[in-house]
């Protein structure tokens, strides 16, 4: 048995085993993925998930059959697998970033980067398109997103920084799968010197952890934050772009419409971007308020969707 980080290669594609990955005495069983499944193979489909596992030599590319194919494609949206592709066929050049704004700029832009001012007062200087009044960021993102040229689109939030392009370099091998429609990074927590950004830190919301994963509903990674995804920009105008009547939860209703339309969405925490903290108890106290407003449009529009409440005696 190998261990449940251990990195193995079939075809030109690398894979990672999910650290719910068990399979009992090498023998015919896999139990794996979120929620966790249990997997029956045959002989030779278990002689096949061996060599995947690491009993080949780590740089020998296997070529897989259709069936063998088959079977990994079900561990990979069973989340029991992770494609850990290393090139694709997308740039930084091909990606066009949108950033809805209201009463603040970007730290960064680039020459591919729309910013929205959606309706700030008084008007944000350098602002590439403008909302007469406020509309809220999925609109916003919608029409920065009619702008868009390239072939797929970021979408990143104000208070959401990076250094340079390197954050994508994670991101878009993923899009050497045709099926795949929106990757995510990891959204971490800026560091601060207050008592609430080491909370943040530790506790944020938007950050997901550091496994990578499948997102979809009722899973470890059920839904990411548009705080920055990396979508196909003719997948998110195929499904209407974000839902401009939710304020907020707008971010969850378009991955999972993405998914219900057949696509896949990945978290890929190889990528980091960093998230301003909240300033003050009352202004972290009103983003998890809104956070926890979504829950009943999102509920309308996705029965069955979300989990079930979880509340801590901290949070409570």
């Amino acid at each position: 048995m190998v261990g449940v980080n251990q990195v193995v290669v079939v075809t030109t594609l690398r894979y990672r085993l999910d650290s719910s990955w068990r399979r009992p005495n090498n023998g015919n069983t896999v139990i794996a993925g979120s929620p966790l499944r249990v997997f029956r193979l045959t002989d030779s489909g278990a002689r096949f998930i061996a060599a995947v596992e690491g009993d080949v030599e780590a740089d020998t590319a296997i070529t897989p059959t259709l069936a063998q194919q088959q079977l990994l494609d079900r561990f990979v949206d069973a989340g029991a697998l992770h494609p850990l592709p290393t090139s694709g066929p997308f740039t930084a050049a091909d990606v066009t970033t949108v950033v809805p704004a209201y009463n603040r700029m970007p730290t960064w832009i680039n020459k591919r980067t729309i910013v929205v001012d959606d309706g700030s007062s008084p008007p944000l200087d350098g602002a590439y398109l403008r909302h007469d009044e406020n509309r809220g960021p999925g609109a916003a993102r919608n029409t920065g997103l009619a702008e868009v040229t390239t072939p797929l689109v970021a979408f990143v939030d104000t208070d959401v920084s990076f250094t340079n392009d390197d954050w994508l370099a994670p991101l878009l091998p993923h899009f050497t799968d045709d099926r795949v429609a929106l990757v995510a990074p990891r959204v971490a927590s800026a560091a601060g010197a207050t008592w609430l950004a080491a909370y943040e830190r530790r506790h944020s919301p938007l950050d997901l952890g550091d496994e990578p994963a499948r997102i979809t509903a009722g899973t470890r990674v059920s839904y990411v934050p548009a705080a920055a995804i990396v979508c196909r920009t003719d997948a998110v105008r195929a499904i209407g772009g974000f839902d401009e009547d939710l304020r907020t939860g707008e971010d969850v209703d378009l991955v999972w419409r993405l998914i219900a339309a057949g696509h896949r969405c990945r978290y890929e925490p190889k990528s980091i971007v960093l998230h301003q903290p909240r300033g003050s108890l009352s202004a972290l106290m009103q983003q998890r308020f809104a956070f926890g407003r979504s829950a009943a449009p999102l509920a309308a529009r996705h029965p069955g969707a979300l989990a079930p409440v979880r509340m801590s005696v901290w949070s409570a």
